[in-house]
């Protein structure tokens, strides 16, 4: 890192040829390392291509994570595969608990339905009731009124008014 820092641009690639064993790649990720790794015996206890496979894993977690799965003891390769497994779990993780999160909304949206509906059911039952009494009470009325003499109302009609409903039948006839 220090020796690309000093050098102008574009003498990188030809610094690496006359000064070291490995090609552009390799140092550009053995810089990677050293950004990357703020623990450097971590680096120095796996090796160079288990600290590439850990990098694949938040900062935070690679000490854990190389603890965890032995990554002293095991192969790159074991340690390329513990940290796929971990990722799938996790993504698995997250899918279920993305499921639980929409079956809690599912069943919070079904609870408030069924409140509203016990809600409107009680309102309803209570007009029903209030429908019932009021049918009960118009009954009773009906019964009272047929039950008493039918009153004719009469009333004596003025003469000219009988005179026009004669003419008017007359005519009709």
């Amino acid at each position: 890192i220090e020796a690309k820092e000093q050098l102008e641009h574009g003498e990188w690639s030809s610094w690496l040829k006359e000064k070291v064993d490995f090609s552009e790649r390799s140092a550009q990720n053995f810089m990677r390392l050293a950004k990357e790794y703020s623990n450097p015996q971590l680096v120095a206890d796996l090796g160079y291509t288990k600290a590439l496979a850990l990098l694949a894993i938040p900062e935070e977690e690679r000490e854990t994570v190389a603890r965890e799965v032995d990554a002293e003891h095991c192969t790159a390769q074991e340690l390329r595969e513990a940290i796929k497994a971990r990722d799938e779990a996790i993504n698995q993780a997250k899918g279920w608990a993305m499921k639980c999160e929409t079956a809690k909304a599912d069943a919070d949206a079904a609870r408030e339905a069924a409140a509203k509906r016990e809600e409107e059911l009680s309102l309803s039952q209570g007009i029903i009731s209030g429908l019932k009494e009021e049918k009960k009470q118009l009954k009773a009325e009906v019964k009272e009124l047929k039950s008493r003499p039918v009153e004719v109302a009469t009333k004596d009609a003025a003469p000219e008014q009988i005179e026009a409903a004669r003419a008017e039948g007359r005519a009709e006839a």
